[in-house]
């Protein structure tokens, strides 16, 4: 994760303006869908990267929803939204802001 210091106390924070505003799991959701790109990214990559250094089993993909809806209404001020192509395999995307 992409961090900055505090110009007044030093401390790490996020690097863009929009992490700011999420809960860190959020946050790193956000960051893994942005940094994919418009390729996208599936569910199983997400969790593969959220939980990398948890060697116990993941949560199942449904969270990665769960995680998104929570975070979708955190991002409303800046336009953009974690969104999934429907289907059998979706891919999920950051859309808006100069996205799709």
């Amino acid at each position: 994760m992409k961090t900055k210091l505090c110009p007044h106390c030093g401390h790490p924070m996020p690097a863009d303006e929009v992490g700011g505003f999420l809960t860190p799991k959020q946050r790193r959701l956000y960051e893994i869908v942005r940094d994919a790109g418009v390729a996208g990214i599936s569910a199983a990559e997400i969790l593969a990267k959220m939980y990398a250094d948890s060697p116990k089993e993941w949560p199942s993909s449904n969270i990665v929803s769960v995680f998104a809806h929570h975070a979708n209404k955190r991002l409303v001020p800046f336009g953009v939204e974690i969104s999934a192509r429907r289907g059998p395999w979706p891919l999920w995307k950051l859309i808006g802001a100069g996205g799709e």
